[in-house]
């Protein structure tokens, strides 16, 4: 490449490459043009986020008179406190001087509103045999929630909008209010659910990418990358307590990983488990004769070639296989307790369904608990699965319960 020149190389280079590009290129194209617009738009972002995170700096250390060394030893009832005092001569509200729960509950006024639509069932959904528990409700379909509803639902003086609408009055009757607004959301849910489908294949590739990035350190260096489990999205928001901020929450979250994993290995083990094991064994013995063959210095692990492809190839396939069988395979208990165990997970969420009382070590409790609290690898198959089905959803399902919504 060094050595070429504009005559020598010149069949090398496609002067117009959108001439003759086939379907496959023009998809790459495409996406790195969506991409480089998503870039942009996290740039922008950024920006405004670094403005405001310099404001909030200067009132942290001018207004509250705390420094960064401070602060990250404060409790956050310490911080409320000083935000609270300092209303005597700052003036955070023209109306009233506000209280710690004033202050919690503007800062939790959209997740509420968000919690409270995932209690009342408004997310319930069976349809294609799926369910809520299936993946149908993930971060996709809830960031077009959020877009739609909750980011829209508030005026410039954070109020609520009557029923999403900012021109609504007085003048006109609470049903035809509600009727207008029906009708407006239905529009914008239906607008989106086109939207989400046009972009379907880029979110499902960046969405892989996220999670292999996010997820390939750890493939590594722990055994468990893809076995631990994690609260599905539906259940984050089902566990979620009113004016509950997201630093105790996600507190609360963290004290229930050891206790769910401890009830979920209570029991014997299950056909994927004696699945898991037999693939590791086979895979971690090819893995064991390949490396054997590479340390000895053997030319037979580049030259040998199976199915047109190097031994060198295999040795990766396979490594990725043992690792991921691993980490599918539960740690032996020493004692079988399973009571103990749910008594310690419910201690952290809150959360027993009277139809579980008495019977935590029976397999059908298993069974819902591991709806709430899946293995990572099948969170992030829920996570795609709701790529492809939040067009459908936003177009044909949640636009039949606006009127709820809005109520």
């Amino acid at each position: 490449v060094v050595r070429c020149s504009e005559s020598s190389c010149d069949h090398l280079l496609r002067h117009n490459v959108l001439e003759n590009t086939t379907f496959g290129e023009a998809i790459v194209i495409m996406y790195f043009t969506i991409f480089s617009f998503y870039w942009v738009w996290s740039f922008i972002g950024f920006l405004f986020t670094l403005r405001d995170s310099h404001e909030m700096h200067e009132f942290y250390t001018e207004r509250l008179e705390i420094r960064d060394d401070e602060l990250p030893m404060l409790k956050w009832h310490q911080v409320l406190d000083k935000l609270v005092g300092i209303q005597d001569h700052v003036k955070i509200c023209i109306i009233k001087n506000l209280d710690s729960l004033d202050i919690t509950n503007r800062i939790m006024r959209k997740d509420n509103y968000m919690i409270s639509m995932v209690n009342t069932g408004i997310f319930k959904i069976s349809a294609l045999c799926l369910d809520e528990h299936s993946g149908v409700f993930g971060t996709t379909l809830e960031w077009n929630i959020r877009a739609l509803i909750l980011d829209s639902m508030f005026d410039d003086n954070f109020s609520v909008k009557r029923f999403l609408d900012p021109t609504a009055h007085e003048q006109l009757s609470e049903n035809l209010q509600l009727k207008n607004g029906s009708v407006r959301l239905r529009k914008k849910l239906m607008v989106m659910g086109v939207i989400n489908f046009i972009f379907m294949p880029f979110l499902l590739i960046f969405m892989t990418i996220y999670f292999f990035l996010k997820h390939f350190e750890e493939l590594h260096s722990k055994k468990s990358a893809l076995g631990p489990r994690e609260w599905t999205c539906y259940a984050r928001w089902h566990l979620r307590e009113y004016n509950e901020l997201p630093h105790f929450f996600e507190k609360r979250l963290r004290a229930t990983h050891k206790p769910s994993q401890r009830y979920v290995n209570q029991f014997p083990m299950n056909i994927s488990t004696i699945i898991a094991r037999s693939v590791a064994y086979v895979s971690g013995a090819i893995v064991g004769v390949l490396l054997i063959l590479s340390l000895t210095g053997s030319k037979s692990i580049l030259n040998v070639y199976i199915g047109h492809r190097s031994l060198i190839w295999y040795l990766a396939v396979f490594t990725a296989v043992l690792a991921v069988s691993r980490s599918l395979i539960p740690d032996l208990i020493e004692q079988y307790n399973p009571v103990e165990a749910m008594e310690e997970v419910i201690q952290q969420t809150h959360y027993c369904p009277p139809k579980w009382k008495g019977r935590f070590h029976e397999s059908k409790v298993l069974k819902e608990f591991s709806m709430l609290y899946k293995p990572t690898l099948l969170v992030f198959l829920g996570e795609l699965l709701s790529v492809v089905t939040t067009p459908f959803i936003l177009f044909c399902y949640l636009p039949s319960r606006a009127d709820r919504i809005l109520e």
